[in-house]
Parts: C-alpha cells; structure tokens; sequence
C-alpha cells in the first residue's frame, strides 16, 4: 500500500490509469448483464426443454395409445376367429363325409344327419352366411338350403377345398372374396373331415370386424385398415374393399416386418405415422395411420403455456434485479469515493453505511482498516529509527560469523571423504550376501518341490493301491457272479428239454382227440337224425385239437430256439468265466507292484523332508546376516548423506551470512527512505 501510494504521487497513479484502461464497464452494468443471462438463459433453456420434452411426452402417449388402437383390433379379431376354428375342427371330427349321398341325376349331396348338424350350427350363429360341406366324389351340401347354387357346382374346383386338403392337419382360413349369394365380404373357414373324405365349410361375414374397424380412431383424425395376405383391402374408409394396395412406400414397409411403426408421406403431401401388426389366425395386416402434425397441436397449448411462464418470470425478475442492483452499487460508490482519498494519503476519511449485509460489513471492516492502518503508520515511524541502529550492529556481527563459519566447512568436507570410502566397502559386502542368500533360496525352494511331489508320488501310489483293490475285489465279484450265472443258464437248458417232452405228450394227446373227433363224426352221421347235436359237438373238438396241435409246434419251436440259445449262452458263460479268472490274477499282480512302489516312496519321502528342513534353517541363518549387512550399508549410507549435507549447510550459511552484511547494508540504506515516505501521510 505504501508502495503503491508512492508511485500514484512521483508517477502519477500509473497502476489506476491501466487498471482503468482494461476495464470500462462498471459494476451496475455487469451486475445486469449477468442477471440478465443468469435469467433469461436459463429461463429459455428450461421452458425450451420442458416443451421439448413435454411434446415428446405427448408424441409417445399418441404412439402407445394408436398402437394399443391396433392391438386392440388384432385382439378383437383373434377372439372373432378362435371360436369359429374350434367350431370347424368340432364339427370335422363328428361329421363323416361318407355318410353324404348325392342326389339323382345331380351333384347335389344328402344325409339327415349331417344336414341337421349343418342347420343346427348354422342357427346358433348368425354372422355365419352359409354353413357346407364337399366330398372327394365332388358332391355339396350346404344349410340353408335357401342359398342356391349352380347344378354343376363341384366342390373340389373351390380355393377353400383345395387348401384344406393340402393341410389336413389344421383348419385354413381363405383371403376374402365378395360371395356370390349376399354380394358381401366374406372368408371361408375350412377343415377336412376326420375320415378324409370331404371338407367342412364356413362361410364368415365380414361386416363385424368392418364395422369395428371403422370404430377405431387412431389419434384425432386418423383411421385403421385392414389388408390380407395379398395385398388386398378387407376394410379402408377411403379405398374399395378387395382392391389391391397401391405399391408405394406405405405398403412396402407393412409387408417388410411382422409388426412397427415408420414415418411416411402420403401421397407426396402429408407426413403420417404407421402403425401396424399382423395378425397370427389370419395373416391380415392391422394397420393405423394418423397426421405426424397432431403431435405438434397437441403440444401447442402446453409452448403458450411456456412462453406465458418465461415472460412473467422474466418481468418479475427484473424488478427484483432492479432493487438489487441498487442496494449493491450505491454502497459501493460511497466505499470508491472513501478509497480515493485514502489512495491521496487522507487517513483521516470515514464512511456511514446504514445496512448489516455483506455491504454494510465491508463498510466498518474499511473503516476498521483505516484505523489499523493509522495506528501502523505511528508504529512505523517508530520502528524505523530501531531498525536504523539494528542494521548497524548487523553488519558488524555478520562479519565475524562468515570468518568462523569457513573453518567449520573445511573440516567436515575432510570427515565426508572418509564415510564415502567406508559406504563403499559395505555396499560390496552386501552384494555378496546377497548373492549366496538368493542361490540357498533357489536350492530350498528345489528341495521344497522335490518333497512336495514325493508326497504326491505316494498319495497316489495309496490311490492307486486302493484302486486296484476295489478292481481285484470286483473281479471276484464278477466271477463269482458268472460262475452262478453259468448254473443258472444250465439248468435252463435241462427246463427247456423237460418242456419239449412235454409239449411231445401234449402233442400226442391232440392227436388221439382228433382220430377220436373223427370217429365221433362218423358215428354221429350214421346216427342220422339223432346224431347231428353230437356232429357239431365232434366237429368242435376237432377244432380244438388241431389248435392244440398248432400251438404246440409254434412253442416247439420257440423251445428249440430257446435251447439253442441257451447252449450257445452256456458256451459263451464258460469263456466269459475264464476271462474273469485272468483277469483276476493279473490284478492281484497289479496290486503286489503297488504295494512295492509305495514302500519305496515311504522310505524317500523323510529324508527329502529332512534336507527341505535344513536348508530353511540355513536360509534364516544367512537372512539375519545379509539384514545386518543390509543394516551397516545404510547407517553408512545416512552418515555419508548427513556429512554432505553438513557440509552443503555450512557452505550454504557461509553464502547466507554475506548475503546477510550485503542485506544490513541495504537495510540501512531501506530505512532513511522509509522514514521520508512515512512522512507523507496524513494522520
């Protein structure tokens, strides 16, 4: 301060006259640039934002609700159809289409019951146009019998025959066509019948689902379609129905994918949305379309409602602004102009601010410093003239200290040479320590793997031991049980023998029944008359014995296979028995072997652990003396450091105390002119 108050008088207030050339705006236009932007900035940010966001808000509720329009129509239509193919599928499994007969001189088909079932269903469901069916001889029966067809119409020439023949497995729905009888669209909904024979047909009306379809409305004035497979319209408030679809972008992007929506412009002119899905039952394509400029007059009212917000913000900001502006900068003008005066050297300035903010504050904080700065100023003046006389005995003790300061760093440089030459030799010793440390390291970590793969050695020479124990006692296991086997498979032979002797008898006894039947016979037909009950009764028994007769060679032959068999098993049984007993012995030579590899194992195992514990004691014994080594190197190491900068420290005081004579010197010379410039102030 003082400086500066020196410079402002003999150069004129330079640092003022640059401070004034980097800035000209003062602190009430900053103060309202600054609100400003912190105001309106944001303001806009945030309303632009906010109506962003909300219109996208708006535009995604649009989107659910026009998708959830045309999921509802595909709902609506999947419960329109599912009950109709349960129905079909019902009605092809009762009806029989052998049971139509045709009709005479016509092709024309008729049944009692199959009509009755046709009529039956066809009352309960009135959306149903007509109700039919057609068999592979091309005869037709329809319900009602009022619907009239050509003489000659034959069945199998229709689509819905054809389709669901070649789909037996499933009812097929056809692409809807203007019916002949009604003039209306319709789809025909088709099953074969369960014997194969002919198809079940319904016939749908199609006004339901148009209506419904033009019910839905997809945002404020869009609509919902309904296209087939094939491009053709089943229902368009704009289009003829069964027309074909126009080939553009709109209906390329239906037939791309199964369901979506994509931006479009219709017919050059219009930016639309599309909406679609398609339909599982049906292979139809569900559509909805509505204006993409819907979403923006929606989301008109909530940009006013914005703009209003922002305005009456900012209108009330500023006067709020304007008040602050002014409870900031006339406090400050006051502090600039105390400031000034102070800048001349005038202490004697004070200033009245009525406010306790941070304003009111710095007001008494300057009017503190003023006073502060007063009592400074006096003090001052008077610790100038000690410093003038302090300076002097300075100069003189400095002279002495830099005398006996260069005999210190003479002889600390000479006791520095020595510790470096000691360091040196440590250092060597360490290394070599080191060295041997590091090679008994690697030899104990050697012995260490050797012990540890000894120890595997003969855990798995236990295993294996163990192993080839489980083998020879299931060897004996499999041996016993194959020796058992082989009696078992002998005395089966012996059975099957005793059964084909038996078979013999029986078979001799249907012999005996059939000579005996035969002699019935006779008797019974020179009975005549009387002897025709005992005939059949004969003839009866005749039958059975030559059953008796048959059965018994097919089981003969079945036992004579069975003692084949069983004689190639008691042939195969004896090889087997004989592999088992090999086996057996060359597993009891296994075991023996193990038995010799794991007492070897025993036996090395101790003596690699002894070496192992060894060569650790050894290892801790030369860590001790490579720590102790390590330990002199850097006590070396921090005598060595500590002499070296003993000796930089006395060079570097030996500087400091010339620098201190030159700097006593100056001092003097610094506290004359501190007494003239302290002179100048008003207190």
């Amino acid at each position: 301060m003082l400086l500066l108050y020196s410079y402002c008088n003999e150069g004129g207030c330079i640092m003022n006259k640059q401070a004034r050339r980097k800035s000209s705006m003062t602190v009430r236009k900053k103060l309202w640039l600054s609100f400003i932007i912190i105001l309106i900035v944001p303001s806009i940010l945030v309303g632009g934002f906010a109506f962003s966001f909300a219109k996208s808000v708006v535009k995604d509720d649009m989107m659910k609700s026009a998708s959830q329009s045309v999921d509802y129509l595909n709902e609506n239509i999947k419960e329109f159809f599912e009950p109709k193919i349960k129905d079909i599928e019902y009605l092809a499994e009762t009806i029989n289409a052998s049971e139509v007969k045709v009709k005479a001189k016509s092709n024309l088909g008729y049944s009692t019951t199959v009509e009755n079932q046709l009529k039956t269903y066809k009352a309960i469901h009135s959306e149903l146009e007509l109700t039919s069916i057609g068999t592979e001889q091309g005869v037709y029966m329809n319900a009602p019998s009022t619907v009239v067809n050509p003489l000659n119409f034959d069945p199998r020439k229709q689509d819905w025959y054809q389709q669901a023949m070649a789909n037996k497995s499933e009812a097929i729905i056809t692409s809807p066509y203007i019916s002949s009888a009604t003039g209306q669209l319709v789809v025909t909904i088709a099953k074969s019948t369960k014997d194969g024979q002919g198809v079940i047909a319904i016939n749908v009306n199609l006004e339901e689902i148009a209506k419904l379809t033009e019910s839905i409305t997809i945002g404020n004035n869009g609509y919902a379609y309904i296209l087939d497979a094939d491009r053709k319209y089943v229902y368009h408030p704009q289009q003829e129905i069964g027309s074909h679809a126009p080939e553009n972008e709109e209906s390329e992007n239906l037939y791309k994918s199964e369901n979506g929506t994509f931006h479009y412009v219709h017919e050059g002119k219009d930016e639309k949305e599309m909406f679609f899905t398609t339909n599982e039952i049906t292979g139809w394509k569900l559509a909805g379309t509505m204006y993409s400029k819907e979403i923006d007059e929606n989301a008109l009212p909530i940009l006013i409602n914005t703009i209003i917000v922002i305005v009456a913000s900012v209108i009330i900001g500023g006067i709020v602004i304007i008040l602050i502006i002014r409870s900031i900068t006339n406090p400050i003008h006051s502090l600039n102009r105390a400031a000034e005066k102070i800048a001349e050297g005038d202490f004697t300035e004070k200033i009245t601010l009525r406010s306790n903010d941070e304003i009111g504050k710095l007001g008494n904080s300057f009017n503190s410093m003023v006073n502060t700065l007063n009592g400074i100023i006096v003090n001052l003046k008077q610790t100038i003239d000690h410093l003038a006389s302090s300076s002097e005995q300075l100069t003189a003790s400095s002279t002495q200290t830099s005398s006996a300061t260069e005999q210190v760093a003479s002889a600390i440089q000479e006791i520095a040479s020595g510790v470096e030459k000691s360091t040196e030799k440590l250092e060597e010793n360490e290394k070599s320590l080191v060295n041997t440390l590091e090679s008994i390291l690697r030899i104990s970590e050697q012995s260490e793997e050797v012990a540890e793969l000894a120890r595997k050695s003969s855990k798995e020479a236990e295993d294996g031991k163990q192993s080839v124990e489980a083998n020879l006692e299931q060897m004996k296991f499999i041996n016993e049980s194959v020796s058992k086997s082989n009696e078992v498979i002998q005395s089966l032979s012996h059975r099957s023998k005793e059964i084909g002797e038996i078979l013999q008898v029986i078979n001799d006894i249907a012999d005996q029944t059939n000579l005996l039947a035969l002699n019935a016979a006779i008797e019974a037909a020179r009975a005549g008359e009387h002897g025709k009950g005992f005939a059949v009764v004969a003839d009866e028994v005749r039958k059975l014995a030559e059953q008796s007769q048959t059965s018994t060679k097919l089981i003969g032959e079945i036992i004579t296979s069975i003692q084949k068999d069983t004689e190639m098993s008691v042939k195969m049984m004896g090889e087997v028995l004989r592999n088992a007993n090999q086996g057996v012995t060359v597993t009891e030579a296994s075991a023996e072997k193990f038995m010799h590899i794991i007492e070897n194992s025993r036996n090395i195992t101790p003596q690699i652990e002894e070496i192992t514990v060894t060569m650790e004691n050894i290892q801790e014994s030369v860590k001790d003396v490579v720590a102790n080594a390590k330990l002199l190197t850097e006590l070396g190491q921090e005598n060595a450091a500590s002499s070296e900068e003993v000796a930089a420290s006395t060079e570097e005081q030996l500087a400091s105390m010339e620098e201190i004579n030159s700097s006593a010197n100056s001092l003097a010379n610094l506290a004359e002119e501190l007494r003239d410039v302290v002179n100048k102030f008003k207190i």
